[in-house]
């Protein structure tokens, strides 16, 4: 995958490639549904998480992906253009939620 001045490794664009394929065949087709119900899309955020995009920048000692801040920023557009709520839910969890608790939390915690 070319970006330009960006060079992606084989693990990202595959990464990429992976989740591209994920959004346009399971996220997009449900999108408006999704939004004209209002409705929080359990089924695709434990999809998600089973692909590892839950916690996609946290070290794998605690579980994470390991992935770095790039990869993050290139999944979460790929679920954004599938389905920007769902890309929302996506960005909260891996931002503002563990975001924080990488930054801050202690081991006794």
């Amino acid at each position: 995958m070319d970006f330009g001045i960006i060079e992606l490794s084989e693990e990202q664009s595959m990464i990429v490639d992976s989740v591209r394929s994920f959004a346009e065949s399971e996220i997009a087709p449900k999108a408006a549904e999704i939004d004209a119900e209002g409705r929080f899309p359990k089924e695709l955020v434990q999809q998600m998480a089973q692909m590892g995009l839950l916690g996609i920048n946290v070290e794998p000692e605690y579980d994470g992906a390991g992935l770095d801040y790039l990869t993050y920023a290139m999944v979460g557009e790929e679920i954004n253009a599938a389905c920007a709520s769902t890309g929302v839910i996506f960005s909260a969890h891996n931002s503002l939620a563990c975001g924080p608790m990488k930054k801050w939390a202690t081991e006794e915690q």
